[in-house]
């Protein structure tokens, strides 16, 4: 027997099956929503290298390797993929993996390797063999051979030894599925792998196929659960220009997203928690944290794989202090870490409490008192989730008088204010007219305001001491002053559900990009319903350019960006006005050194750029699998797009290399050869020196 189906298949046949194989087969045996599908068995391939009389000649070639010498790698890889690719197919082999095709009654299927050193707790294998999407009867047999042959590429030969498995007996099954054409698909974690809380799983969406995602060519949607509670904690809506589909003849091909669909959530809050519910399911079944591909067709989910999670530490209890810490951490990331509705991303505040903490920049009061000659400029697209601080010539304030003054307007503040936060903290917002909601909403921004106005310095890195007292007190008044400002955000909840209750007829999210003084002209009637529902699918940009704050609305969003700052002329390179950018952290960590950057271009020669270097920080738009061999010598990466599912994000986390993920434009802005700090738990890269291009 060549091959067996999912259904004669359970989790102890990764010997046979692999380990992407028989946890198919498991999971269809428990009842999970699995595609159909069988595994040409890993012994199938053994007697393949036995009747082509391979096996000794492949073993010769691998005793020539130097895993240190990536030549003798890449040597032996060419050596035993081209015997594998050109044998002959055994006729009994091909006949029942044929057989087995036709009762599947598919037109296309997903031909994946398994290898059977894979997805164990230890070793996660990701990205190291190769697997072909909508895959057809008349090159089945092809794919099926050249997943055996992806055994020996480059990368999988030099995982083996970096991993010590090279000593051991490792073969390669192939999982044939019924390929689901997926209208949506991802990646989820049933243990959010970077804050490592255990009672948090996160999903990520985008359209399309999942390979989009697992490679890092799109920015996908990213929705935190609780799970105890199934809460929907954080929804973070990344616009998606691209997504990769089923071509006509089979293959795979880009097609673009149009809007509003582009800029739209992905998945709703229903299929959201429906999803949680199978991957929490998942979880209890294998009694382990799963990572966990899935897709959705015709209103139904499927799942296409799930593996152990090989990244995680030791399990810690979440505390309130860790909570605050964390958010205390990513406080000014390029994202903004608070939560509102179950349904409203934490990574994407409501314009209408966006404009009190950029307004607090504009005639701030205390920066007369300070003697500060400037506050830094900004811009921050809300939209495209594009940040930029101009920080580098920023005062610092040192004198142990202006710190005391500092703090003693934080603590003044809140008691002054204190009185009006807990009453809209206790409001019936259901039973209260839209004249008085409108009067609400007017003092709770100039309230806000006045608070941001002074919390702004203890969060923007304003303060430099070595005052032993100041140093104590500082981080104690930073959590205390966000615990008060929290209330506010605690009350947006209920404001933003009184104003999707009141007006049924807009979508809910439509007031997340509306400014205070729109949806008060909308509570007194002066702006229609109609009008107001279009603000949800124009673009927005808050920029301060030291004398005024501008709010931009329109398409042209990015021109007008750099007219104020005057960052750039239209159609020229992107540069940046401070010393340091943001993304999303996929592993902590900090780093520094000299960049090297590689383009699309530059894919198909990587040895060239990289065999040579030592400790230096990668810049690229995504990383691939080929990278794995060449990232021992590399201290940081840096990359344009990517979630924290995506290739780049799951290798350096086991390879514990700091990782930076979705800045959009570190590619644009670092050159070879720059020297920057990596600062991978808080998602900044700062750039030290540039070096002079020629």
């Amino acid at each position: 027997m060549f091959t067996k189906n999912f259904t004669q298949l359970n989790r102890n046949d990764a010997d046979i099956a692999g380990g992407k194989g028989a946890s198919l087969g498991e999971m269809i045996q428990s009842g999970i929503p699995v595609p159909e599908g069988f595994v040409v068995l890993a012994g199938t391939f053994e007697k393949f290298l036995e009747e082509t009389d391979l096996n000794v000649e492949v073993d010769a070639i691998l005793h020539t390797v130097d895993h240190n010498a990536m030549h003798t790698v890449e040597d032996a890889s060419e050596k035993i993929q081209a015997l594998i690719k050109a044998a002959q197919m055994p006729s009994d082999i091909a006949q029942e993996i044929e057989k087995e095709f036709v009762k599947l009654d598919a037109e296309f299927v997903a031909v994946r390797s398994s290898a059977t050193a894979e997805d164990g707790t230890e070793n996660a294998w990701a990205g190291q063999l190769d697997s072909y999407l909508n895959t057809t009867e008349d090159n089945l047999l092809e794919k099926v051979q050249h997943c055996w042959a992806s055994l020996f590429t480059p990368r999988a030969i030099f995982y083996r030894f970096e991993k010590n498995l090279h000593k051991q007996k490792i073969s390669v099954a192939v999982v044939v599925q019924k390929m689901v054409a997926s209208e949506i698909s991802g990646i989820a974690f049933s243990v959010h792998p970077v804050t490592e809380d255990y009672n948090q799983l996160i999903i990520e969406a985008g359209f399309g196929l999942g390979e989009a995602i697992v490679s890092g060519s799109i920015t996908p949607d990213s929705y935190v659960v609780e799970k105890e509670s199934r809460n929907i904690l954080d929804i973070n809506v990344s616009t998606q220009t691209r997504g990769l589909y089923r071509a006509q003849n089979g293959g795979n091909e880009w097609r673009d997203v149009p809007e509003p669909q582009a800029s739209s959530q992905v998945l709703t809050q229903e299929q959201i928690l429906e999803l949680s519910e199978i991957i929490l399911g998942i979880e209890k079944h294998y009694g382990f944290p799963c990572d966990i591909e899935w897709a959705y067709e015709n209103s139904k989910f499927y799942i296409v794989q799930s593996r152990p999670i090989t990244t995680l530490q030791k399990k810690q209890e979440t505390s309130e202090e860790n909570i605050v810490e964390f958010v205390n951490k990513n406080k000014f990331h390029k994202q903004f870490v608070y939560s509102f509705l179950p349904t409203v991303s934490k990574t994407f505040l409501p314009i209408f409490t966006f404009e009190a903490t950029t307004n607090c920049y504009l005639n701030n009061p205390l920066v007369g008192r300070l003697r500060l000659k400037k506050l830094p400029k900004f811009v921050i697209t809300l939209k495209d989730g594009y940040e930029d601080w101009e920080g580098g010539d920023m005062q610092k304030i040192t004198r142990d008088t202006d710190i005391k003054f500092i703090i003693q307007e934080c603590r003044t503040i809140m008691e002054k204010h204190s009185q009006f936060t807990e009453e809209l903290l206790q409001k019936d917002y259901s039973k209260i007219d839209n004249i008085e909601l409108a009067e609400i909403l007017r003092k709770s921004n100039e309230v806000m305001k006045e608070i941001c106005q002074r919390q702004i310095f203890l969060i923007r890195d304003f303060i430099e001491t070595e005052n032993s007292a100041y140093i104590k007190i500082l981080p104690e008044l930073r959590v205390e002053i966000t615990n008060f400002v929290d209330k506010f955000y605690i009350s947006c909840n209920d404001i933003l559900t009184s104003l999707a209750d009141r007006f049924e007829q807009i979508p809910w999210r439509t007031f997340m990009y509306a400014t205070t003084g729109e949806i008060i002209e909308l509570l007194q009637g002066s702006k229609a319903t109609d009008e107001f529902a279009k603000i949800y699918q124009r673009h927005i940009a808050f920029v301060f350019d030291g004398e005024k704050i501008s709010f931009i609305t329109d398409s042209s969003i990015v021109s007008k960006v750099d007219e104020i700052l005057h960052k750039k002329e239209s159609g020229k390179q992107v540069e940046i006005t401070s010393n340091q950018f943001y993304g999303n952290s996929a592993f902590g960590g900090h780093a520094k050194g000299n960049v090297v950057k590689i383009t699309d271009a530059q894919y198909r020669d990587i040895a060239k750029y990289l065999e040579d270097k030592k400790d230096y920080i990668l810049v690229i738009s995504m990383t691939r699998p080929e990278f794995i061999p060449y990232l021992k010598n590399c201290k940081a990466i840096i990359t344009d797009e990517g979630g924290i599912t995506c290739h780049a994000a799951i290798v350096s986390r086991e390879l514990k290399i700091p990782c930076i993920i979705s800045t959009k434009i570190a590619t644009q802005v670092l050159h070879d050869g720059d020297l920057v700090e990596v600062d991978a738990d808080k998602g900044i890269v700062r750039i030290l020196n540039r070096k002079k291009l020629t």
